[in-house]
């Protein structure tokens, strides 16, 4: 998050991730999705400060959450043996993508490419918590 902004956003993203992380844990405690949360809770802070600081979403941190946050649900589904959240995010992950970059098409100035990438990764997290008690189940 290097930018020409001073100390104080650093401080802040820093406060925030341990904030989201530690909730990540009261909420998931030690289960087979708390890997996948932990991720998604880190990516989202950082993209959030350097959101607010560049205005823009880094790709080099949007684009390996693909790979690496469904890679995480996929073994948490693996674990606890249950596929259906998967499926279901899977899903949501596709309708809001899809959603969003009908969005950045017809309003080119309003949002950029990241958003929808963001969402529909965030989306398919949070359509594993749609229905379950924070497993895979």
């Amino acid at each position: 998050l290097r930018s020409k902004h001073d100390n104080r956003w650093t401080v802040a993203a820093c406060v925030a991730g341990s904030a989201v992380e530690s909730g990540m844990v009261w909420r998931f405690g030690w289960s087979a999705t708390l890997p996948a949360f932990l991720y998604l809770g880190a990516i989202l802070v950082v993209i959030s400060a350097a959101d607010l600081t560049t205005g823009r979403v880094p790709n080099r941190v949007v684009l390996p959450a693909y790979i690496v946050g469904p890679g995480l649900f996929v073994i948490a589904s693996a674990i606890s043996g249950t596929w259906s959240s998967l499926v279901r995010a899977g899903v949501g992950m596709a309708l809001m993508g899809a959603f969003f970059l009908v969005l950045a098409l017809m309003f080119p100035r309003g949002m950029g490419m990241g958003d929808p990438l963001t969402v529909s990764w965030r989306e398919s997290s949070v359509s594993i918590l749609a229905g379950s008690d924070g497993t895979t189940s």
